[in-house]
């Protein structure tokens, strides 16, 4: 199962036997939260497990041929692994979005059936919404994505697009120079500073972007990663009680969450552990293609011994 970032929360709440959220808010929490993170992203390195995949989508206009990272909207692109277009969109301005389970959308006068799939692209604030979804048509103004879930994340603070299209997405090829031709399709990318360049379509063309996650934890919804709640939860619920000098409690947490040797790495077991090794597991079944990993030290979480 895929956890969102508001479930984390609430793991880590009830841990804390704080379920109505109090004393413990997802303000509170979010800096431990991201130390958690961080911590389940080195271990994944250490264990050499699969990088952390991605995917975000984006409305690139016809004629534009550089797209930075802080367009996408995402903060935790490390490295893009596949680069997808497509073309002949109908798009539709989203003009608000309710942070509810299933997130509805305001798109006035959207023309839109029930069970039409799409794609949402470029929501700010509930960033949950973005992404593709099969939705369902309460009235002529609304779409509710189906299996979508806004409770606990952002509220929506602008812009957005709902887009639909007959198209499958096609590849467009890495290069290490362009052809600075412009055509119907982009066709091929170069990934260059932390940024995409291009040579520019004619038309607008939908991107699809599938990458590898650096550590830094989203700010709401999925956390594109399987299973992983239980740790998340616990080592947030000990980060966080122990900046407020509750000590047993969350070297007992910690233990729960790291094993008894308090190691970052999964090495000790705990939560951490077994989820390490379930990811190995799953590589002895599948094929990955893997990124450049750096090699870390292995570090004890030495405030508990």
């Amino acid at each position: 199962m895929i956890n969102t970032v508001a479930d984390v929360y609430a793991r880590a709440q009830a841990k804390l036997n704080d379920l109505a959220a109090q004393t413990y808010t997802t303000v509170v929490l979010q800096p431990f939260l991201a130390e958690a993170y961080s911590i389940l992203y080195r271990a994944l390195d250490s264990a050499t497990a699969a990088n952390i995949r991605r995917e975000v989508y984006y409305l690139l206009p016809a004629y534009t041929n550089v797209l930075t990272v802080a367009q996408l909207g995402v903060t935790d692109l490390s490295n893009p692994f596949l680069v997808q277009e497509r073309g002949s969109t109908s798009d539709i301005p989203i003009t608000g979005a309710t942070a509810a389970n299933p997130i509805v959308l305001t798109a006035t006068g959207h023309g839109l059936s029930t069970s039409t799939q799409g794609v949402v692209s470029s929501v700010g604030g509930l960033t949950a919404a973005n992404g593709m979804w099969f939705v369902t048509v309460p009235d002529a103004n609304h779409l509710a994505l189906n299996g979508s879930t806004g409770v606990g994340a952002p509220a929506y603070t602008s812009g957005g697009t709902f887009s639909v299209t007959g198209e499958g997405f096609t590849t467009v090829t890495a290069t290490e120079r362009l052809s600075n031709v412009a055509t119907n399709a982009l066709g091929e990318y170069c990934w260059r500073g932390g940024q995409f360049l291009f040579d520019g379509a004619t038309s607008e063309r939908q991107l699809k972007i599938s990458y590898y996650a650096s550590d830094a934890v989203p700010s709401s919804g999925s956390l594109g990663i399987d299973d992983v709640l239980d740790f998340l939860g616990t080592m947030t619920a000990s980060l966080a009680i122990g900046s407020r000098n509750g000590i047993a409690k969350s070297s007992e947490l910690a233990i729960q969450a790291l094993g008894p040797g308090l190691k970052t790495d999964g090495s000790s077991g705990g939560y951490l552990g077994d989820f390490c090794a379930q990811r190995v597991r799953d590589l002895n079944k599948k094929t990955y293609q893997f990124g450049r990993f750096r090699p870390r030290r292995n570090r004890t979480f030495d405030s508990f011994l």
